[in-house]
């Protein structure tokens, strides 16, 4: 992602004391609120990935699954995506999945379409 669309550390201070909306799903939750432009974080706990290598590579997955779907621009709104521990395991292609499926309902969502 460029980084004029990642959002910054007061940012997302900024965005968990406001509200948001969330959607769970199986490998990621997702966490969006109206904006005044297209942000979007990636949160991937120590918890969850002791080793760093695995939170990186977690990391690197949603950012390339985000510029594959090309959802930049699209909507203003901020997009705070939070791995699970089951995301570790899974195929890119799945992940990938999810991740847009979520994007694209929290648009929808944005939208009142649904």
């Amino acid at each position: 992602m460029p980084k004029n669309t990642r959002l910054s550390r007061d940012e997302m201070t900024a965005f968990f004391q406001g509200r948001s909306s969330r959607i769970r799903g199986d490998l990621v939750d997702l966490a969006y609120a109206p904006a005044l432009s297209f942000k979007v974080a990636c949160v991937v706990s120590k918890k969850s990935f002791p080793r760093a290598v695995d939170r990186n590579r977690v990391r690197r997955r949603i950012r390339a699954a985000l510029m594959r779907a090309a959802l930049q621009g699209e909507t203003p709104l901020v997009l705070v995506f939070t791995a699970r521990a089951s995301a570790a395991n899974t195929t890119f292609e799945a992940l990938a999945l999810e991740v847009v499926r979520l994007a694209e309902k929290a648009v929808l969502s944005y939208n009142g379409r649904i």
